[in-house]
């Protein structure tokens, strides 16, 4: 399975944020005029994780760093879609991951959207 498909399914087949976003859940940015709130996430870095063997390159193991930005019209929102996010995360089982850092909360200056990100660790059999 691809870090790709893995995290649109765990995001949005997750309840709580389904009800909140539905599928409104993008790869890299949202499109223009994508209804709020919604999701974007980002895969920050990655690579091939070493086995018990000691070989990064017999493994299908990937560590991957994903930051995920939940956009609404106001602060809590953003902060509510968040905590959704991370409930989903945690819940998966096509991967593991951890919560790296969640204390950035922003503003676009263009759109005037407020944001609420967080990274997790994300392991992965690929």
């Amino acid at each position: 399975m691809s870090l790709d498909s893995a995290i649109f399914e765990t995001l949005g087949q997750f309840a709580g944020l389904a009800d909140l976003v539905g599928v409104r859940i993008y790869p890299d940015q949202a499109p223009q005029e994508t209804a709020k709130p919604y999701v974007v996430w980002q895969e920050i870095s990655g690579g091939p994780v070493n086995d018990l063997g000691g070989s990064a390159s017999s493994s299908s193991l990937e560590m991957f760093r994903v930051q995920v930005t939940s956009w609404a019209l106001t602060r809590n929102a953003a902060i509510t879609v968040r905590a959704q996010v991370r409930l989903a995360m945690e819940a998966a089982t096509q991967f593991k991951s951890n919560v790296m850092d969640m204390r950035s909360l922003g503003k676009d200056a263009e759109t005037k959207l407020n944001g609420a990100q967080v990274d997790f660790s994300v392991q992965l059999n690929t």
